[in-house]
């Protein structure tokens, strides 16, 4: 069922979303086709090829998710204790990372990335 229907999958899917990490995805396809010596590693949304120069983007976008981590955690916790709807709760989640987040955020991570390289 989905989480729009069902509010324990609704309380489930807060649940983790509110204590996951941010992380960032990788596009390992070239490295697969190419081998390790001749592959390149990129960022899954965009393309970005990581090489020295991805630690910089990296380090900024480690320093965000600390961050915005931290502050849905604390969103979670606030409104489940004050019983709120589980649906209403993982739509506020959603709408604070996505009213929060840098484009090298959503570079990173895919979530609200509409096509655009930051950094």
């Amino acid at each position: 069922m989905a989480a729009s229907s069902d509010t324990a999958s609704a309380e489930q899917i807060a649940h983790d979303m509110a204590i996951s990490k941010s992380t960032i995805f990788y596009n390992i396809s070239g490295l697969i086709k190419n081998g390790a010596d001749d592959g390149q590693l990129t960022l899954s949304t965009s393309g970005r090829v990581v090489d020295s120069s991805f630690d910089i983007f990296k380090n900024a976008f480690e320093r965000e998710a600390t961050q915005l981590d931290e502050k849905r955690l604390s969103l979670y916790n606030s409104e489940k204790a004050k019983g709120t709807d589980p649906l209403q709760i993982l739509a506020m989640m959603i709408d604070f990372t996505n009213s929060n987040a840098s484009g090298i955020y959503r570079e990173a991570t895919g979530q609200g990335w509409f096509g655009k390289s930051e950094g």
